[in-house]
C-alpha cells in the first residue's frame, strides 16, 4: 500500500513533467512497484524525463541499451549516445555509480 501511495504522488509529478519524478515514475513501472509493471509505459516515461534532461534517465537507457535489457536490443552506438548526454543533462541526480559505469563505458567506446 506504501509504494501505491508513493507512485500515485509521483505520478502527479511526473503528470506536470517534473524530470526526477518522470525517472522514478519510469522506474516504478519497470519494476512493478506499486502498479502494474509495463516496460512500455516506464521507458516512455524515462525517455522523457531524459529528454527533459534527467541524468538518471540517460544512464538508465545507456545500461538498457549497453546490456540489452528490457527489451532492448544490445546497441554499443545508443549507449554511447546517452552515456554522453549524461553530461549535458541539468537534473544531476545519478548515483556515483551510475557516473562510474557511463564513464568506463565512454573510456572503452569513444
Amino acid at each position: 500500500k506504501d509504494l501505491t501511495q508513493a507512485f500515485m504522488w509521483y505520478k502527479r509529478a511526473a503528470d506536470l513533467n517534473e524530470v526526477t519524478a518522470l525517472a522514478a515514475c519510469g522506474m516504478a513501472y519497470v519494476n512493478g512497484h506499486g502498479v502494474e509493471r509495463s516496460n512500455i509505459r516506464g521507458y516512455t516515461m524515462i525517455g522523457a524525463a531524459a529528454t527533459l534532461g534527467s541524468e538518471h534517465a540517460c544512464a538508465i537507457l545507456g545500461q538498457a541499451n549497453a546490456q540489452g535489457y528490457h527489451g532492448f536490443d544490445q546497441n554499443p552506438r545508443e549507449a554511447t549516445r546517452w552515456y554522453r548526454e549524461m553530461e549535458e543533462c541539468a537534473c544531476r541526480h545519478s548515483d556515483k555509480k551510475s557516473r562510474e559505469d557511463a564513464a568506463a563505458w565512454l573510456r572503452e567506446h569513444p
